[in-house]
């Protein structure tokens, strides 16, 4: 199936054309008012009621005509029921004409407007059905551009993004997710949505909160993993999004094989282009467990098998080559810090505290301290508060940098927390922070 016809069976948009389509439409009326023309009137007409081969003779003889047609009404016609019915009929005739998108195309070299003016024109619409048909026609005709302009794109995602990505019906974030999927099929769309921040957390927080239901999340996967395809996006997916251990849960509550299908095909493109900025986050989520038991399963699609295979021979290979040190700094630079083996670790700490506080001007120390700061998972802060409190022991004098980025004021709050675990952990650091303003007096 294509994209067009893809985004034409979305079930919201399709029961909105199938009432749209049974309307009657007075326009002989509206031929006397002087609101379409005795011409757009006939050429309507000829193809309104018409079977799939009896438009595509029409069209094979007067498609540019029909082009020409549907962005003439677009542009002067105000009413609203003569704007729906048009982008229907549009919507139908890109789908069951096989061609007609040259027709829209070849209007460019009359008007640098068309083809695209008109109908981004009706993405700001009072009326919603004309912005969803406008947007189902301006995605249909995006998708089949080889070139689509950066600027109509950006226009559409711009929209999507306030009518349609943050929406709380499952029916818009399906229709939105399905959309996306079919622009990113090709490459030249690709940098424009990784440069959009609210387009990709939008997408990312669709995943996270999974309210849409299964084909919601499924489009979401589909979109991560087209985009995971360029290289800058693969570097730094992880790193902006920390996609890794939001995709390995997704993978372990899956119940569908298509999702976990789609998840391994994310991670496979991401170790295979940027295998330094995402092996190690993996290892952390520990998707070396999660591949091996996957691997145990039975699976109809046998691309599963080879994505799960690559996957666990590439982290098996790094699992022994990732030292501790590395395994601690992709657990901070993550976000995501439970009770690893390091944390509990004196001699860990013996060795690696010095280099935390020096390497990089102390980036990782500070990532750490900024954890404390906004974290709100209880293990994550007990385990933050935990790190503070054996830094110091072994580096004294990295309490100045603690105190500057508000660490000490915070462990003090951190006493009083809910929980008794983070409220122990954050006695401990406060413990060692006034011992050593004690020796400085």
């Amino acid at each position: 199936m294509d994209d067009v016809s893809l985004l034409a069976q979305n079930p919201h948009l399709e029961s909105l054309s199938t009432n749209i389509r049974a309307r009657p439409i007075p326009w002989d009326g509206y031929q006397r008012a002087g609101l379409v023309s005795e011409h757009e009137v006939k050429s309507i007409k000829a193809v309104s009621s018409q079977s799939t081969t009896k438009r595509q003779g029409v069209f094979s003889k007067e498609g540019k005509q029909y082009a020409e047609l549907v962005m003439e009404l677009l542009g002067k016609a105000k009413r609203a029921d003569i704007l729906q019915y048009v982008l229907v009929l549009a919507g139908d005739f890109i789908v069951e004409v096989k061609g007609w998108s040259m027709d829209l195309f070849l209007l460019r070299g009359e008007s640098g407007e068309l083809p695209y003016g008109p109908i981004v024109k009706q993405l700001s619409s009072e009326d919603e059905a004309i912005r969803l048909l406008a947007a189902r026609f301006l995605t249909s005709l995006l998708s089949l551009d080889p070139n689509p302009p950066r600027e109509v794109v950006e226009s559409y995602l711009t929209f999507s993004t306030t009518h349609l990505l943050s929406s709380p019906s499952p029916a818009l974030q399906d229709f939105c997710l399905a959309s996306y999927t079919a622009l990113l099929r090709h490459s030249p769309s690709r940098p424009t949505f990784w440069s959009n921040t609210s387009v990709m957390s939008g997408t990312i927080d669709i995943l996270k909160k999974n309210e849409g239901g299964l084909q919601v999340q499924y489009w979401g996967l589909v979109c991560l993993w087209l985009l995971s395809f360029e290289v800058d996006v693969a570097r730094g997916l992880n790193k902006k999004y920390d996609v890794v251990p939001l995709l390995a849960d997704i993978a372990r509550t899956a119940i569908k094989e298509k999702i976990v299908r789609m998840v391994f095909a994310v991670f496979r493109n991401l170790v295979k282009l940027a295998p330094s900025q995402t092996l190690p986050a993996m290892l952390v989520a520990r998707l070396l467990p999660l591949t091996t038991s996957l691997s145990q399963k039975k699976w109809s699609d046998p691309e599963i098998t080879d994505d799960l295979t690559f996957l666990k021979e590439q982290l098996e290979s790094n699992f022994a080559e990732l030292t501790t040190y590395d395994e601690y700094a992709s657990e901070i630079e993550s976000g995501h810090l439970s009770w690893t083996p390091p944390h509990r670790s004196t001699q860990f700490w013996k060795q690696n505290a010095r280099r935390i506080y020096e390497e990089n001007n102390g980036a990782l120390l500070r990532i750490l301290a900024r954890t404390l700061q906004i974290a709100t998972e209880p293990v994550v802060v007990a385990v933050a508060c935990n790190d503070v409190k054996e830094f110091l022991r072994e580096v004294p004098d990295g309490r100045k940098v603690l105190q500057e980025l508000g660490t000490k004021h915070r462990v003090m709050e951190l006493m009083q927390h809910p929980e008794a675990e983070v409220r122990f952990e954050a006695l401990g650091a406060t413990q060692v922070f006034m011992s050593h303003s004690w020796r400085d007096v």
